[in-house]
Formats: C-alpha cells, sequence, structure tokens
C-alpha cells in the first residue's frame, strides 16, 4: 500500500504542485466521474497537448516567462522583479530565504495599502538609483525616473551594473539585505505618516498638508545600514526641510504640488543619497538658505476658496506649538482630526456682517477682503462657531477664553494668573496682546504680524537644526526653473498659450485685462509691460498678487487660470500625471 505523500519537507515549487493537485481533487465535477471518466481521459489525452519550452540561458527563459505572463491575468511589476531577481540567485537555500522573505514582505506592504508594495519599489529605486529624469520639453524621452514609475522590473533588468548588480551573491544580497532592511523602513514611514510618531513628527506633518513626495528624498538618504536612531534623525531632518519648504510656499500662494516640485525633489534625492547624518544635515541647511521664498509673504496672506486646507493646517501648527510652549492645552493631531465629535475648523474673528463696519470699508468687498486676511482666523470647534459666529465681537469675546491659547490671547483674562503663558512670551518676546474694546482693520493687520513672527518661529531653521546654511549662487538655469516652474514663453512654446492673447483678472468686482506679448510678457491696459505676471497683477490692483492664480485665459469659453495652464504643461513635460489631485495644491494623494 503507497504511502501518502508528504510535502511538508519538500521545496515551495513542489509544495505549490502538489496543493494545486489536491486543488483538481477537491473541484473535479461529479458529472465526470464514473462512466463518464474513460471519456473525459480519451478527450485529455487527444485534445489537450503540453509543449516543453527550452531556453539557452535564463535572460531567454525571462523574456519567455513575461511573454506568456502578459496574457489574461498578468502579473504585477512587483512579480516580475521577484522572479527575475531570484532566477539569479545559484544556492538553493538563499533562494527559498529570499522567496520567503519577499513574500512575506509583500504580504505586509499590500496589508497596509494594496499599492504599497509598488509604491515602496519605486521610491526605493528611484531614490537610491535613478540618475536622469525626462526633460521639461516637449517629445523629452522618459529617463531612469520615469521608467521606474512605469516599469521598475524592466528598469531593473537592462540597468543591473547601476543597482551594482554582477554576481549571484549581489542578487541574494539586494534581496536578503537591501530589500528587507528599505520596506522595513518604508513600513515605519507608511505608518509615522498616518499616525503622529516619536521621533517622526515632521512626517505626519508633511502627509497632513497632502504632500507625498516626501518618501522619496527620505528614502534617497537612508541606507540599508542605518541603525534606527541614524534612520529617524536622517528622515526626520529630511522632513523638517520640506515642512519648512512647503510652509514658505503656502504663506506666498506657491504651488507644491507633484508637477510643480517634482524636479526640485528629484534634485534633492540626489543631494542625500547615502550621505551620513552630519553631512546630511549640511546639505539641507544649504537647501534652506536656498529658500527664495520667506515667511514675509504672511503680511498679505489669507483665506481663498482654494487654500482653506493649508490654512487650518499652519494654524493648527501655530496653536499646537503654542500650547505646548506653554505646557498647556491639545496636541496638533486633535487640531486636524475629523474623528472628533466637533472637529476644529478654521473660523473667522469678525463676524460675516458688512453693515458693522462700514465706518472702515466703502464696499462690502474690501470688508471680505480683509475679513479673510491670516489675522482675523482662529482653529475652534465646529460647533462653537455655529453658536456664536455670527456674534459681534464684544459677545464672542468672553468665550474666546475657554479655547486655545490663539483664541484666548484677545482676552484680557489670559495675562492674569496664567504663568505658563506669560512665561512663554517673556521667552519668545512675542507681541502678543488682548484686544478688550473691539477688533478693528488695524488690529487684525497687528495680529497679522503676529502670526507671522509665530510662523517664524515655528519654522526656524536653527530650531529645526538646519541652520547655518550658505546659498547658493551658481545655480543652472535648468535648477532655477525646476525650484520656481516655468515661465509664460515656456507655454507658448508649447503651444499652449498664444502670443497676443487677451488675458483677464478680476478683484473686488473690478476685472483687468492684459495681453500675452510674443517674448513672454505681458502688457497691460495702460500700455506698460512687465516681464512676469505677478508683477502685471501687482501694477493693476496696486496689491501683491499671484499671477499664475491672478490673471486667466480663455478656452472653449471657460476662463481658466494660467497656474492650472501651466500644471498642464508640467503633466505633458513629466510625462507622470498624478491621480486624484487635491484642488488645494495639486498634490497627488496616497
Amino acid at each position: 500500500m503507497a504511502r501518502p505523500f508528504d510535502s511538508s519537507d519538500k521545496s515551495e515549487s513542489v509544495r505549490n504542485i502538489w496543493n494545486r493537485y489536491q486543488n483538481i481533487v477537491a473541484l473535479y465535477p461529479d458529472e465526470l466521474k464514473g462512466t463518464a471518466l474513460p471519456y473525459f481521459c480519451d478527450w485529455l489525452l487527444e485534445r489537450v497537448v503540453l509543449a516543453e519550452i527550452g531556453t539557452t540561458d535564463q535572460d531567454m527563459a525571462l523574456e519567455i516567462f513575461e511573454s506568456m505572463n502578459d496574457r489574461g491575468q498578468r502579473l504585477s511589476n512587483t512579480d516580475m522583479l521577484k522572479s527575475f531577481l531570484l532566477a539569479r540567485i545559484r544556492e538553493p537555500d538563499e533562494i527559498d530565504a529570499a522567496n520567503q522573505l519577499w513574500r512575506n514582505r509583500i504580504a505586509e506592504l499590500t496589508d497596509l495599502d494594496k499599492n504599497a508594495d509598488s509604491e515602496f519599489i519605486k521610491h526605493w529605486l528611484r531614490g537610491k538609483y535613478a540618475h536622469t529624469i525626462r526633460e521639461r520639453k516637449k517629445d523629452a524621452v522618459p529617463r531612469d525616473f520615469d521608467l521606474i514609475g512605469t516599469a521598475f522590473h524592466k528598469w531593473v533588468r537592462d540597468n543591473q551594473p547601476a543597482v551594482q548588480l554582477d554576481t549571484a551573491g549581489d542578487y541574494a544580497t539586494l534581496v536578503n539585505h537591501d530589500f528587507d532592511r528599505m520596506s522595513h523602513r518604508y513600513i515605519q514611514l507608511w505608518r509615522a505618516n498616518r499616525e503622529m510618531k516619536s521621533g517622526l513628527e515632521h512626517v505626519y506633518y508633511n502627509a497632513v498638508t497632502g504632500f507625498t513626495l516626501q518618501y522619496l528624498p527620505i528614502m534617497a538618504a537612508v541606507t540599508p545600514d542605518d541603525d534606527d536612531r541614524t534612520f529617524r534623525l536622517k528622515a526626520e531632518l529630511v522632513a523638517r526641510y520640506l515642512n519648512i519648504f512647503v510652509a514658505r510656499r503656502m504663506v506666498n500662494f506657491r504651488n507644491f504640488g507633484y508637477s510643480t516640485v517634482v524636479y526640485t525633489m528629484f534634485n534633492l534625492a540626489k543631494d542625500v543619497r547615502d550621505k551620513d547624518l552630519d553631512r546630511l544635515r549640511d546639505v539641507l541647511a544649504d537647501r534652506v538658505a536656498d529658500i527664495k521664498e520667506s515667511f514675509g509673504g504672511v503680511r498679505s496672506f489669507r483665506l481663498t476658496q482654494r487654500n482653506r486646507s493649508h490654512m487650518h493646517y499652519l494654524i493648527a501648527r501655530m496653536t499646537a506649538w503654542i500650547e505646548e510652549e506653554s505646557r498647556t492645552g491639545v496636541s496638533f493631531p486633535e487640531y486636524v482630526t475629523r474623528k472628533r465629535t466637533y472637529p476644529f475648523e478654521v473660523e473667522h474673528i469678525w463676524a460675516d456682517k458688512y453693515e458693522r463696519h462700514t465706518d472702515e470699508f466703502d464696499n462690502p468687498y474690501d470688508f471680505a477682503e480683509c475679513r479673510d486676511g491670516f489675522g482675523d482666523l482662529l482653529l475652534l470647534p465646529k460647533d462653537f462657531n455655529a453658536s456664536y459666529g455670527d456674534d459681534p465681537y464684544s459677545e464672542k469675546l468672553p468665550r474666546y477664553f475657554g479655547q486655545n491659547l490663539l483664541a484666548k490671547s484677545l482676552d484680557p483674562l489670559a495675562y492674569e494668573r496664567n504663568p505658563s503663558f506669560l512665561s512663554f512670551i517673556a521667552r519668545t518676546n512675542l507681541p502678543f496682546k488682548p484686544y478688550p474694546n473691539g477688533f478693528k482693520k488695524s488690529d487684525i493687520e497687528e495680529r497679522q504680524d503676529l502670526y507671522r513672527q509665530i510662523c517664524q518661529r515655528v519654522w526656524c531653521p536653527d530650531r529645526l537644526g538646519l541652520g547655518g546654511g550658505t546659498p547658493s549662487d551658481t545655480a543652472t538655469s535648468e535648477e532655477r526653473k525646476a525650484f520656481y516652474g516655468v515661465s509664460v514663453s515656456d507655454l507658448i512654446a508649447a503651444e499652449l498659450v498664444r502670443p497676443d492673447e487677451a488675458l483677464r483678472g478680476a478683484r473686488s468686482g473690478t476685472e483687468y485685462h492684459a495681453t500675452v506679448l510674443p517674448e513672454g510678457g505681458v502688457r497691460v491696459a495702460d500700455g506698460t509691460t512687465f516681464d512676469t505676471l505677478s508683477g502685471a497683477a501687482d501694477h493693476v490692483t496696486q496689491k501683491s498678487f499671484n499671477g499664475w492664480q491672478f490673471w486667466q485665459a480663455n478656452r472653449a469659453g471657460v476662463w481658466r487660470e494660467l497656474g492650472q495652464i501651466r500644471e498642464e504643461y508640467l503633466g505633458l513635460a513629466t510625462g507622470e500625471r498624478p491621480q486624484d489631485v487635491d484642488p488645494a495644491n495639486g498634490a497627488s494623494k496616497p
């Protein structure tokens, strides 16, 4: 009598074959059993052909494997990469170890998110090995960065020397060492994106802003041999730089969406790749010194239809910092979570009642613009505004005393018997003051300057360990273009904007007109010409405006901001359009 076959001590391939045979037994239909079985056997022997395909080398075998699996239920890029790497490991024990590690880690990643495995591999390979990116011009060809994004398994196969793959041991090391440790770090980062972790706070802050490109430079800086302390210090340093970069762009109405800053992030990744901790700090400090935007932009920063999420984030950071420094209140995650019964929301100090302010404003448009100023905004629970939002300031003021310190600071009582807050004010020399007798236009402007100084404290490079950098004066034209975006002349060259095309802009119910000049400048209605869109917008409005958001062009009867047309241009140039775009900042969502 034959003994039952025991597959427990066999290789994974043998176990798979045995298990599939058990599937056949379990799923074999009853109607093909008994007297029908011989007929089925004849059909199987006569009509089904099993073909053996032989190859002369592994490369041909892999090519045939990929071609055959490009039919029906396709294998993923992750599966293809695994097959390529494992096929080049010689020792059976190493193959089994690598295969088991890969399967377990991919399962762990996909448990986090269905696409986490491929996202990790893209960030890993781009961060560590990509040296080129598609040029920002029409008909440019995909380079390392782009090819990894679309078919990373093919890129590795075609660029084995770049990944330092030569011997069978190299392939085993890449899986059993590099893949193992870097994927573990990615999982840590993924979790820090969704829940604030000690030592990785700025990773969480960046995630709240919707900035999804932070994985790339962090994975570039981290090495497989970094211990946990070094990993956290590196990740936090990179995240701090990115947080300064994003915050300064926010208050200056600058886009930080995928298409706009992907070149900057790619160049950053190359600059920080595999740097030790001290050198990484130096590189990032120099990068901070090179950021052209400053918190001086807060002076004209205001709430718009597009930036409410930015405003919420900035005020949440400011409020949480004040509370933390004063050893009171709630933490940052509480200010941004939507799981509270009454989540915090951006609220105006002034009620939307123009008739109460006719002594300072001649029309409701100027009133609305002043009311939307940064200095007139707080973060308060949703039920507070529902109950008191329309009340006059004099009636709101006593109720602010029961809220966070930024709101409470409007009330004189906040400065009595409150040693921790008073100590904080003395230590920072911030110009906090109460407003007991009303809150006028000049008070909003005064409060706006307080907010500017708070931002400078919260995102102070010295406080964040990134001070003392040296600004670069040798940036190439392409590097400057990658940092600042594109020009109108680029849009003309791409045939997205026409020379002599009419533009319009509007403010406070007044419409303004301009014309695109052939060389990329702008001529406004009074005949004055400007090299930049913002210069033209500032001239006609006598205010500081982001010209890309102010000026619009007519497209099939719809007026579109030139900033949106620029995004179209950048999408064509990079060849990789982000999905699920956040309309507030253009950043692709994870």
